[in-house]
């Protein structure tokens, strides 16, 4: 046995560390490391077509009626459809086609061009190993003012190898490494006045991060067969952000606040594309040393009233901005497709109430939110060059939603729990560059419409034992597509994975 399908290797540790200088001075350490090796699970066929002297040679490329010499024992007769033959079948595949007169058993497999039909000997799998630590040290100044400090240092190392069209034939294959790191710094200034009717946090964050992205590509299925090439593509970026908060506590009832946060963003790609063998590539070599950059900055907000009824009763109305970072596109072909794409935005409206009921046995939480969502970033199906590597600020969108929350202690050991949301996505806009990749009837990836859970535990006093804690409960997700590039009526099994309950159960012991 070489390996097993959904194999995991996981350890971790973690330590930390609390030094009291004095009553006004307290620092935090903490660190920790992490390794994580597995292989995916195993994959599932789908679909096949029975075999047929019109589509014979699709599956045998090298000469019509006979099994490839040393794969007749992995290359099935009949075509099959994977992720690579369903958009692309493989009648097209400049490889995958007979060629007259090229095929010699001498060659093992091979066409007379040098490039090798052989079976897939790849063996999916992936890793990370990283570590991390972080410093926090909390000064108190006066009785209404302190300060945080918050130092952090990440570095890691992740890897993959893909087999991705998932056939016994090396048509798609991937492998490489990420080693990453990054610095981050963030200073608050904590405080009130007025005797505690304004509390305001000002503050600034400063994050520097470099990667590299060390990869091995075999596409066979392009029209520049084979897309044979080596990548070692330089990212380096920086996050600058300032920040205040300000809290006005305007009677004993009703509470008024307000945030700004101004942000900086660099990020710059240096694009390496060559052969194996080091040499510039034939077809990527236009590609070869460029450089985008991108630079942005953004101004996000936040203005929210709560109001308290009672003891038992709190409701909120809130508005709010913020953003996912623009970019640059990261797998162009062409340095016509390595352009910046700015930030996706979103704003925001939420009214909310918290409520307790009966003697605080019941918590209900409620919330309604309605949002626009613009500038989303969709990877593009039209763009200058091909095969179409490009992502852009493409589409605009609505949300819709609701969350409920609930805590009930009927008796006092007794807990039971709930949640359920609901949301409702709808893209309002797309450019035409998305092409037929996109359209206004798809639906967001991982966004399911629905999702509940709901448990009940029960807490069992032993005494000088501690306490037994049984507990049982259930979760529902929605059906939920994996990619943007979905077909919910015309095709409704892509990149689709259906609804699911899952149920646990688990006793705990404290003492």
């Amino acid at each position: 046995m070489i390996d097993r399908d959904s194999n995991v290797n996981y350890s971790a540790v973690r330590g930390a560390l609390r030094w009291i200088a004095n009553d006004d001075l307290e620092f935090n350490f903490a660190a920790d490391y992490t390794t994580d090796h597995r292989n995916p699970t195993g994959t599932v066929l789908v679909a096949y077509r029975n075999l047929t002297a019109a589509n014979l040679a699709n599956i045998q490329p090298l000469h019509t009626g006979a099994n490839a010499p040393g794969t007749a024992f992995v290359v099935p007769y009949g075509s099959y459809y994977n992720y690579a033959s369903y958009y692309n079948p493989p009648a097209v595949y400049n490889g995958f086609t007979p060629v007259a007169g090229a095929f010699d058993p001498s060659f093992n497999g091979r066409l007379l061009t040098n490039y090798p039909l052989i079976e897939s000997r790849q063996t999916p799998s992936q890793y990370f190993d990283g570590f991390g630590y972080s410093l926090t040290a909390d000064w108190k100044l006066t009785d209404s003012m302190a300060i945080k400090s918050i130092s952090a240092y990440r570095e890691y190392e992740s890897g993959f190898v893909n087999d991705n069209d998932l056939s016994p034939l090396s048509s798609s294959i991937g492998d490489g490494t990420l080693p990453f790191h990054s610095f981050s710094q963030e200073l608050r200034l904590n405080g009130s006045v007025a005797d505690g009717r304004f509390e305001y946090t000002l503050g600034g964050f400063y994050m520097d991060q470099r990667s590299t992205y060390q990869s091995w590509q075999d596409l066979r299925y392009t029209g520049n067969y084979p897309l044979q090439f080596q990548q070692n593509d330089v990212v380096n970026a920086d996050t600058k952000a300032v920040f205040a908060h300000l809290g006005y506590n305007a009677t004993d009832a009703l509470t008024l606040t307000a945030g700004l946060r101004y942000t900086e963003e660099h990020k710059d790609y240096t694009f390496v594309r060559l052969t194996r063998d080091g040499a510039v590539h034939p077809f990527l070599g236009s590609l070869n040393g460029v450089r985008s950059d991108y630079d942005g900055d953004q101004l996000d907000y936040r203005v929210a009233a709560q109001y308290r009824w009672n003891d038992e009763f709190m409701t909120y109305l809130q508005y709010s901005t913020g953003f996912k970072g623009g970019g640059v596109s990261p797998r162009p072909f062409v340095p016509a497709q390595a352009q910046p794409f700015d930030p996706e935005t979103l704003d925001s409206w939420e009214l909310g109430a918290k409520t307790d009921f009966f003697d605080r046995k019941l918590r209900l939480n409620t919330a309604v939110f309605y949002s626009k969502y613009d500038d989303i970033q969709i990877g593009l199906q039209l763009c200058p060059g091909a095969p179409c590597g490009q992502i852009a600020n493409a589409g605009d969108a609505t949300l819709k939603g609701a969350e409920i929350e609930l805590l009930w202690r009927p008796i006092g050991n007794l807990t039971v729990d709930g949640s359920f949301s609901y949301i409702d996505f709808q893209y309002d806009r797309l450019s035409p560059n998305v092409g037929s990749a996109v359209q206004l009837s798809f639906i967001a990836p991982y966004m399911p419409e629905r999702k509940w859970s709901a448990g009940v535990q029960y807490e069992i006093a032993l005494g000088d034992w501690g306490t037994l804690t049984p507990r049982v409960d259930a979760s529902y997700q929605g059906e939920i597509y994996t990619n943007g590039n979905n077909r919910p009526v015309t095709l409704p099994t892509s990149n689709f994975i259906d609804s699911y309950t899952v149920a646990n159960a688990r006793v705990t012991w404290r003492d």
